[in-house]
């Protein structure tokens, strides 16, 4: 799941264009991307996604019209827009920032920081939700994982309409090991 610099760069390697764009999607790879820039004869830039909503912010601000600059720029900007949740379990017992954790239990992060801890999914995902204030934002999206059932999903996204009339739900069934969501908020 972290490539090496020599993986980002043969990836970069077969684009059959001399304009690359690498989205790490991960804060752990954006220094491996930069160093694979750097060694690339292509031109690459490199957007400083650090999760896949991001990513996927990203992806929707490139315009195929647009040059390498202007598209980066672009991308950046997208990105840097979107709130991302991540909803998991905790591996250890721990206290940070004065939340007490138990191994197991489900953990919430917002934007890779953690903020919430419990032992109910739905209880731990509506208080993040909460806490970023929903109504700030116009698109909510929310990627369930392999461990969360159809029905989770859409009584999860069921909730979030009725608390916040007129903001866009949007559904996608991620399959994502570890996460049982992963939540983006424009």
């Amino acid at each position: 799941m972290n490539p090496s610099t020599e993986e980002i760069l043969e990836a970069i390697a077969r684009q059959p264009t001399e304009k690359v764009i690498v989205l790490p999607n991960n804060p752990n790879i954006i220094l491996t991307a930069e160093q694979a820039q750097n060694l690339s004869d292509k031109q690459v830039v490199v957007i400083h996604t650090r999760s896949i909503p991001q990513g996927v912010s990203a992806l929707l601000a490139f315009s195929p019209q647009s040059e390498l600059k202007s598209n980066a720029d672009l991308m950046e900007r997208a990105a840097g827009q979107v709130q991302t949740i991540e909803v998991t379990n905790a591996v250890r017992t721990v206290q940070i920032k004065g939340l007490q954790v138990h191994e197991g239990q489900y953990i919430a992060l917002l934007n890779g920081d953690l903020v919430e801890a419990g032992d109910d999914l739905r209880q731990v995902t509506e208080a993040i939700l909460n806490r970023i204030n929903i109504a700030n934002y116009e698109i909510i999206t929310v990627y369930w994982g392999d461990s969360v059932t159809r029905e989770q999903a859409e009584q999860l996204a069921a909730w979030i309409a009725h608390h916040n009339p007129g903001k866009e739900v949007e559904l996608v069934d991620g399959k994502q090991p570890h996460y049982q969501y992963i939540i983006s908020a424009e």
